[in-house]
């Protein structure tokens, strides 16, 4: 079992799981439509949608309803970071993994620049592709190169 992967593992498995118990929150609250909306800086249509679809709620919205709703923001502490840990994987694993996980270079980067970036749909694919390659691959991480042996 690789510890980098369980890594990448825990850190998106860790938001989904704040993300669920915040929009869980949520529903239980009785927080007005108008309150939500002006905290979350979002038009009440948007704020409709992503209430009928919670696949629309970005990653800052969340950590604001966590604030919002007394909740613990820890669980985005991974998701800060995932796009720039990914993009320090050896090519060898990077270029398998994102392409398995259907993202590109250019869309890590842009998640690396803004968390909102990351879409809930991507972040569960990529727990079901990390799951896979902890199970079937053995992968080097820190391979030594040529010059450094």
């Amino acid at each position: 079992m690789n510890s980098t992967i369980n890594e990448f593992i825990h850190a998106v498995n860790l938001y989904l799981t704040g993300r669920s118990i915040v929009l869980q929150a949520l529903s239980e609250s009785n927080l007005s439509y108008n309150v939500l909306a002006d905290s979350l800086n979002l038009s009440l249509n948007s704020l409709s949608r992503r209430r009928k679809d919670p696949g629309h709620w970005k990653p800052n919205e969340i950590s604001k309803l966590a604030d919002l709703l007394g909740l613990s923001t820890e669980f985005m502490a991974g998701l800060s970071t995932l796009a720039f840990r990914l993009m320090m994987l050896p090519v060898s694993v990077r270029v398998p993994l994102l392409k398995e996980c259907r993202i590109t270079r250019l869309m890590l980067l842009k998640r690396g620049k803004n968390i909102d970036n990351w879409l809930y749909h991507d972040l569960q694919q990529m727990t079901t592709v990390l799951r896979r390659w902890e199970d079937h691959h053995t992968i080097e991480l820190y391979q030594p190169t040529e010059s450094a042996c």
